[in-house]
């Protein structure tokens, strides 16, 4: 029984990961096209290296944050990511509660 809860709370990260990847990408897109920026990679390389790097991307972002200000992806990146921790958390608890 424990095995199918773990397998299911593991898809569901390794889907929200993708999830906030592709968020973060395609706001990136948007936001260049909107200010007349030409994206140098097309959909179809860019979109599964930034779902699966966006992290780094976000730390990049952040460090270089007061050069550059603030960016859409990276804001909707790291609120969608903090969101997830506290849904998982709020998860785990109300599940640890009723086993209790």
């Amino acid at each position: 029984m424990k095995s199918q809860g773990l397998k299911q709370w593991i898809i569901f990260i390794l889907l929200a990961y993708h999830a906030i990847g592709g968020v973060y990408y395609f706001a990136g897109y948007l936001q260049n096209l909107v200010i007349g920026k030409q994206n140098v990679f097309s959909p179809m390389i860019g979109l599964p290296l930034t779902m699966l790097g966006w992290p780094q991307m976000v730390y990049a972002d952040l460090v270089h944050l007061p050069s550059l200000g603030p960016k859409i992806p990276t804001v909707l990146a790291l609120v969608l990511f903090l969101s997830l921790i506290c849904f998982i958390i709020i998860t785990i608890s109300k599940e640890t509660n009723t086993t209790s």
